[in-house]
């Protein structure tokens, strides 16, 4: 699934972003990815090994900084991939519900 800008502007508009100062913003950004990004693992890490935890781990820890290890962690572990996806529906639906 694509974020288009259509849905960041919905979001901003939600989160009263352009109310807030740069930093306020960042920091509710920044927040609201961190949580994403937690649930994402914390599924992906419920069906794996002990073994395929510190894998996945170490790969990052390699791999930190490039510009597209999230392209590259999608490849290498599809699953990933879908957790977020479901993870970004349902942050839009959230959003979107949140209007009505």
């Amino acid at each position: 699934m694509e974020i288009t800008n259509e849905m960041i502007l919905q979001a901003s508009t939600i989160l009263a972003l352009d109310d807030m100062s740069s930093f306020e913003r960042d920091a509710v950004i920044a927040e609201l990815g961190n949580s994403i990004l937690e649930n994402v693992l914390l599924t992906f890490f419920a069906n794996q090994s002990e073994w395929e935890q510190e894998s996945f781990s170490e790969w990052v820890t390699r791999h930190a900084g490039e510009p597209d290890m999230l392209e590259q962690l999608i490849t290498l572990y599809p699953n990933l991939g879908t957790i977020l996806a479901e993870e970004i529906i349902l942050l839009k639906t959230t959003l979107a519900s949140s209007q009505t």
